[in-house]
């Protein structure tokens, strides 16, 4: 979807981006983990937005601190990340509700089916 206003477009995705970051952060460090690079460069292929670097590595470091994530390896100059058993609830639970959100928002006609 496109608007007709491409800097509210701009600044209605990078709020939704920031508003998911977790949820985005844990779903692509399922599997062999990732890096604060490859967030970067992934959150920018898919919704074309540049996220800050410094809010991507705090991001990193407090889902680190709450232990849904850990540093494995050191790849070059990249840290990766990858999901703990705590941060896969996490990440169960922000699907169950980002569900729940679009089946309600459905239910009363806020969204087409």
């Amino acid at each position: 979807m496109m608007l007709a206003d491409p800097r509210m477009e701009r600044e209605l995705k990078s709020r939704c981006i920031k508003g998911l970051l977790e949820f985005l952060i844990l779903n692509h460090a399922r599997g062999s983990g990732t890096s604060g690079y490859d967030l970067i460069k992934f959150i920018n292929e898919n919704f074309s937005i540049l996220v800050n670097p410094g809010t991507v590595y705090y991001n990193l470091d407090m889902l680190v601190r709450k232990e849904y994530l850990e540093p494995v390896r050191i790849e070059g100059k990249k840290k990766i990340y990858r999901l703990t058993n705590l941060g896969r609830d996490a990440l169960f639970f922000y699907d169950y509700m980002l569900d729940n959100v679009i089946n309600a928002a459905k239910n009363v006609g806020m969204l087409k089916e």
